[in-house]
């Protein structure tokens, strides 16, 4: 095999994994994209514990204590 001939299907090999490796990204982008829309999400509902949990202790005027371990 003539050296253009080998550079051409290393080439052709080249593009193949570029292709594949760019899916991978594409995949894995929109994996992390989801992952921080969900943890948003949590972070919302982590805040509306947080102040609830607040407002409880408050209306009991703080009688609720934390049992020690």
């Amino acid at each position: 095999m003539s050296f253009a001939g080998y550079t051409f299907f290393a080439n052709k090999v080249n593009q193949t994994t570029i292709a594949q490796l760019q899916k991978a990204n594409s995949l894995q982008q929109e994996k992390i994209t989801n992952m921080s829309k969900k943890t948003t999400k949590l972070e919302g509902y982590l805040n509306n514990l947080t102040s609830d949990a607040q407002k409880l202790k408050l209306l009991s005027n703080g009688s609720i204590t934390e049992k020690s371990s």
